[in-house]
């Protein structure tokens, strides 16, 4: 007798202008039914949302379906690699990655490594186009400054350092922390730098001369993350609990913080077990275990998550413009 799967290998469809076998259709549903349970038990447009963007634009399903979403649904961005060797992503840089930045104009991911570099990536093909040496142990935090110049980074070293991009060299060496520099960020002028880390203080610099404008004792919990606020006149930092602002005027916690979406900037929430709800387009989709990072920075079409080994780059369509 004549199984179904020796007839379906000799069945064909119409694919994206080409002849697909029906055996091999069925085996890509397969594995989107077993890869995409979760979020296909939400939703049937979940095909669209989660489905569709993650599945590797090589395969049967991907080209089926790419352009028989539902009027309104985004084109979603084609994910590289096929099921087997499908990676989500970039390669990871070398080392652990700390912390991570875009770029003003997003050509350029900053990746803070425990290699002790400052690795940047070409964000279209997560190839590494630069790096900066010179710091004596982790890096964990970096930060580009507003007109994508210069680079700052923290680090286990105790120091911050300010790089110019054009030729990676050091241009300033700010020391005063005494412990490991967690959090780094660029006032929106590119004249100070505000750190923090686990000596449990709010540094900021003055980068033409190196010198601390400003020295402030933060709560119980080392900063994990930095940011001034649009005006410059106040800096927003996050311990990992709480978020505190100062007012550099009086160097004391702020009455009436700015309303400043920088310190967590994004289009997305991380809303764990997968889930990223994306508030350019009021809904959520689902990203394979591939895709997982303890931590998540974006800017417009891109994400990268990084954190416990990983180390990707996505581009989503539903994540914005």
């Amino acid at each position: 007798m004549t199984s179904l799967a020796s007839v379906a290998g000799h069945l064909n469809v119409e694919v994206d202008g080409a002849s697909v076998s029906v055996r091999t259709l069925l085996e890509d549903m397969r594995l989107v039914a077993f890869r995409f349970k979760i979020p296909l038990q939400e939703s049937p447009l979940q095909v669209y949302f989660s489905a569709v963007p993650f599945s590797p634009a090589s395969s049967a399903f991907h080209r089926l379906f790419v352009n028989k979403r539902p009027s309104g649904v985004p084109a979603p961005q084609v994910v590289r690699g096929g099921w087997t060797d499908w990676k989500g992503g970039m390669d990871a840089p070398n080392g652990c990655v700390k912390g991570a930045a875009f770029s003003p104009d997003r050509s350029r991911i900053a990746a803070a490594c425990s290699d002790q570099r400052v690795m940047v990536l070409d964000a279209s093909t997560g190839s590494e186009v630069q790096a900066m040496v010179g710091h004596a142990g982790w890096v964990n935090s970096a930060a580009f400054s507003g007109d994508g110049r210069f680079l700052v980074s923290g680090s286990d070293d105790r120091t911050v350092r300010v790089w110019e991009m054009a030729t990676g060299r050091a241009v300033a060496r700010l020391e005063g922390h005494t412990d490991w520099v967690t959090a780094v960020a660029f006032s929106p002028d590119g004249q100070l730098v505000a750190s923090g880390g686990y000596d449990r203080t709010m540094r900021v610099w003055r980068v033409s001369t190196g010198k601390v404008t400003h020295a402030i004792k933060t709560r119980s919990q080392p900063l994990v993350a930095i940011a001034f606020s649009e005006s410059g006149e106040q800096v927003k930092g996050w311990d990992g609990v709480s978020k505190v602002v100062w007012d550099l005027h009086s160097g004391r916690l702020a009455a009436t913080p700015e309303a400043d979406p920088r310190l967590h900037a994004g289009s997305v929430v991380n809303s764990g077990a997968g889930w990223a709800e994306s508030r350019h387009f009021a809904v959520r989709f689902w990203m394979p275990p591939e895709f997982w990072g303890e931590h998540l920075i974006v800017s417009g079409p891109l994400l990268v998550a990084y954190g416990a080994g990983t180390f990707l780059i996505v581009k989503h369509s539903f994540l914005g413009v």
